[in-house]
């Protein structure tokens, strides 16, 4: 049987059948080419649900006498409890309207003292049996806590059982809170999650992003009432009476949408539990952490416009992600540079992803006043090209990391790097990261980072670039005001296309010299 059957022979719109449907209180089944297919128990169901709601009787109530949690009995008595005391409520009113318009008062001589409220409503009195004696009332039913209704929706609202429409809420404001940790990560501690693909890095920030999640949205829920992401899509989230949430209820559910929702993000199980998730709301089925809560959709079904936005602002929103996350790879200290605040970036710097290699030891360094490269290795003692121990706080090399001149405001003008070895075994890698921190430091305190991306200084000293420097062969290159000359020289040497110098096979010793210099020419 079709709808149009349905609306014909029932007298009922179509509207209304689906909203029922909507509501839960009827499940066709759908035939092959996915069109309703209404049985005669359908018919049946959707006949008790008119006379049910010719009763004015809640919905809700009409629910749960479906799936047997209260039996019909008692939702009769209820409602007729609640029809008696409507209709005595009407009397009253009906009387005191009487009165006013028999005394004929005006508005200003009008004296509401003279009239009081009803308190409660009155007990009937009891009929006199033949004997005289007063008869047996029965008691009036009790009305349960739990079988309170919730207000009626908003005009045109509907329960929000489209899974798009909530994907697309939670979405933007998932992008919310990825914006948020990215940009402290950014400016704050100068990690940049663009340019560290780690798989422990990247579930700590999942961890950070959620832990943001947990904190904001329950505030919002019970301050402002919605999130961004669900006031976009015209989505309201309230308790079940229509009230605001309370934090605490909030954070439940933040929590249940992270492990029944998300499946905390644990392979496979995560894919699972959104497929039940979407196949729960595909067939109008209240997700368990919104049980006792009312989540409706306040514009009906006409929110494509609004997943459309919520699209673009995303968008938006992932693309100021990245070009914080790349103000990262970006010195602390700009503009021109004294000796200190050069260091301080050099520092700053190696500490971040971006620049870091092997030949910093893969962490951020540890430079002196002087420029003096420390060992920060507590408990731990190294030895240097002259076989002397170095313990934690010592200088590492014999000579600053950098030699810098400067101006007389005390601004760097040039940076030089002298760097030497002499190999008998083994390999050693060239100073590659320090000169691209000494590039990173000047032109990042001048310049954006797309625009230090692009520079040529950077990418000429980069780890596989020195394949082509001749041997004693000095080379230059110039950007945004600054000249920057290298030249390497090997003995008995190879380089290697990561950068690492080994000796000659048969040889029994090598040197590798590569000097840098990046100075002001404007």
């Amino acid at each position: 049987m079709t709808i149009r059957e349905i609306e014909e022979q029932l007298g009922i719109p179509r509207a209304t059948v689906r909203y029922y449907e909507r509501e839960g209180l009827l499940a066709p089944v759908r035939g092959g080419n996915n069109y309703r297919d209404y049985t005669e128990e359908d018919l049946n169901t959707l006949e008790k649900i008119r006379l049910l709601r010719r009763l004015d009787m809640p919905l809700d109530t009409i629910k749960a006498v479906q799936r047997g949690e209260v039996p019909l009995r008692e939702a009769l008595e209820r409602q007729e409890k609640l029809l008696e005391d409507g209709a005595e409520r009407q009397r009253q009113a009906t009387e005191l309207c009487r009165s006013l318009l028999r005394d004929g008062v005006t508005y200003p001589e009008l004296d509401a003292g003279r009239y009081r409220e009803e308190p409660a409503l009155p007990q009937e009195a009891p009929a006199e049996e033949n004997d005289g004696s007063p008869a047996e009332t029965p008691p009036t039913p009790p009305v349960r806590p739990w079988l309170r209704e919730p207000p009626p929706l908003p005009e045109g609202a509907v329960k929000a059982f489209n899974p798009w429409q909530r994907f697309w809420a939670r979405s933007l404001d998932m992008v919310l809170a990825e914006l948020v940790v990215i940009t402290v990560l950014a400016l704050v501690f100068h990690v940049s999650v663009i340019t560290n693909d780690s798989a422990l890095f990247s579930i700590g920030t999942t961890i950070l992003i959620w832990l943001v999640v947990l904190a904001v949205e329950p505030l919002l829920l019970a301050t402002w009432g919605n999130t961004p992401g669900k006031w976009m899509l015209g989505l309201k989230l309230e308790d079940y009476f229509g009230r605001k949430l309370t934090w605490g209820a909030g954070f439940i559910r933040c929590c249940g949408v992270l492990v029944t929702g998300y499946g905390l993000y644990i392979p496979i199980y995560s894919i699972w539990r959104h497929w039940k998730c979407y196949k729960a709301c595909r067939d109008w089925q209240t997700i368990s952490y919104d049980e006792e809560n009312r989540y409706y959709s306040r514009v009906g079904d006409r929110w494509c416009w609004r997943a459309v936005g919520s699209i673009l602002v995303s968008l938006v929103l992932v693309a100021a992600a990245v070009l914080v996350s790349f103000q990262a790879i970006l010195p602390p200290n700009r503009g021109d540079l004294t000796r200190e605040e050069f260091y301080d970036n050099v520092a700053v710097l190696s500490g971040n992803d971006f620049w870091s290699g092997r030949s910093l030891d893969g962490g951020s360094m540890w430079i002196d006043e002087e420029g003096y490269l420390l060992h920060d290795k507590q408990y731990s003692y190294a030895v240097d090209s002259q076989g002397r121990e170095i313990s934690y706080g010592d200088r590492l090399e014999d000579k600053p990391l950098y030699t810098l001149e400067t101006d007389e405001n005390g601004h760097v003008t040039a940076v030089n790097l002298d760097w030497r070895r002499e190999l008998r075994t083994g390999g050693v890698f060239l100073p590659a990261q320090r000169a691209q921190l000494a590039v990173g430091v000047i032109l990042g305190s001048r310049e954006g980072p797309f625009a230090l991306l692009r520079s040529p200084l950077l990418s000429a000293v980069s780890v596989g670039s020195f394949n082509w420097f001749g041997n004693g062969q000095s080379m230059s290159w110039e950007d945004d005001g600054w000249t920057m000359t290298a030249c390497l020289t090997w003995e008995n040497c190879i380089i290697t296309n990561i950068g690492m110098v080994v000796m000659e096979e048969d040889a029994e010793e090598g040197t590798c010299h590569f000097t840098f210099r990046l100075e002001k020419t404007e």
